[in-house]
């Protein structure tokens, strides 16, 4: 008896040669349905693996966290969350910048926030945190300048009640480059001079570390 070889149907064959059905490639998640695209034999096709790829491992990042703690002769303390946002839009990975500050001296006051290099906090000042973490040694800005040290993070402004607020999301802060680094709250406003900002003594410090998550 003769044996009839049996050829697999042109869905098979497309989905296997593209290589990109997303259930199983990405631990058994299913692509969203913009990203997916038939070829008439209803086998799902990933039209944008590589974003999805991007997704996933920007959503992977471990968030940060610093536990900020007082200067010399100031009460500043309080804590910075960091975390990776996933935004579609632009197919990107932000950074969110959450800050949350208790007994700053002025209401309605801002103070200059940035990440320092270091997370030495051995010097009780601030001042072994270094300067701002600039790797790529560019001019210092605020937020809203393209162009600015990956540290700037601007100002944090106090409340009525001394408590201050922070809420912002970072184009240029990649989460496994700051681990370990410092964040400092300033005595002054940063008022986007050269080559600091002029905002002055450091009244607080923490440093980014992993934190615990469900």
């Amino acid at each position: 008896m003769a044996v009839r070889r049996v050829r697999p149907s042109r869905a098979v064959g497309v989905a296997a040669a593209a290589g990109a059905v997303v259930v199983g490639a990405l631990g058994g998640a299913a692509a969203p349905a913009a990203a997916q695209a038939g070829d008439g034999g209803g086998a799902p096709l990933v039209t944008d693996f590589a974003a999805l790829v991007d997704q996933t491992r920007c959503e992977a990042l471990a968030p940060l966290r610093a536990a900020v703690v007082p200067t010399a002769g100031n009460s500043v303390t309080g804590f910075v969350l960091m975390a990776p946002v996933w935004r579609p839009a632009s197919a990107s990975c932000g950074t969110s910048v959450k800050a949350t500050l208790n007994n700053l001296p002025t209401a309605g006051a801002a103070h200059g926030f940035h990440i320092h290099t270091f997370g030495d906090t051995t010097k009780d000042d601030g001042t072994s945190a270094g300067g701002h973490y600039n790797p790529a040694g560019v001019d210092h800005a605020l937020p809203l300048e393209a162009e600015r040290h990956v540290g700037d993070l601007g100002n944090i402004e106090v409340g009525a009640d001394g408590t201050a607020e922070y809420d912002q999301t970072s184009d240029l802060i990649s989460l496994p480059h700051v681990v370990g680094r410092s964040v400092v709250i300033h005595a002054d406003p940063d008022d986007g001079g050269q080559p600091t900002g002029n905002a002055g003594k450091r009244l607080a410090q923490g440093v980014l570390g992993y934190m615990e998550t469900e």
